[in-house]
């Protein structure tokens, strides 16, 4: 009987734990849209310039729809809270979102797999965040790269 007691607490013990872990992983995910698009919308994006880091090849998008393209693109973005201080990549992608001439965030896409995000305030210090892409196929470069290419 005493022992039956041991082995409960032992099992609602282990549940627990476990209960907590997974609360903690949980709390630690989000979305790009968590993250950017709750204090952003897109209509007032003005201009988005594009840097792609291995050639130091530069552009500027100002036209809303192709704005709009790739902020869909961003927004398929699962999160989740990551270090970026032992990541390994062939490429980055930076990416600044601007509305009226204001730097509003700054995106840096390492590959397809990790993101740092950095929120530019006023009056404030600058916010940056770092995340581990998390999606089941990553994002689609692609649709970013095409851009370089036209």
């Amino acid at each position: 009987m005493k022992k039956t007691k041991y082995v409960i607490a032992a099992i609602v013990v282990v549940l627990l734990v476990i209960s907590l872990f997974t609360l903690y992983e949980n709390s630690k995910r989000t979305t790009f849209n968590e993250v950017v698009l709750k204090d952003l919308n897109v209509g007032e994006i003005s201009s988005l310039q594009m840097i792609k880091s291995m050639n130091e090849n530069e552009i500027s998008i100002t036209e809303r729809n192709k704005i709009k393209e790739i902020i869909d693109c961003l927004s398929l973005i699962k999160l989740k809270e990551s270090g970026l201080s032992t990541i390994e990549y062939t490429d980055s992608y930076w990416i600044t979102l601007r509305d009226d001439d204001k730097r509003r965030f700054g995106i840096t896409l390492y590959d397809n797999t990790y993101i740092s995000i950095f929120k530019y305030t006023e009056n404030q210090p600058n916010l940056t965040f770092s995340y581990k892409i998390t999606n089941e196929n990553e994002i689609d470069v692609e649709t970013i790269e095409k851009w370089f290419n036209n």
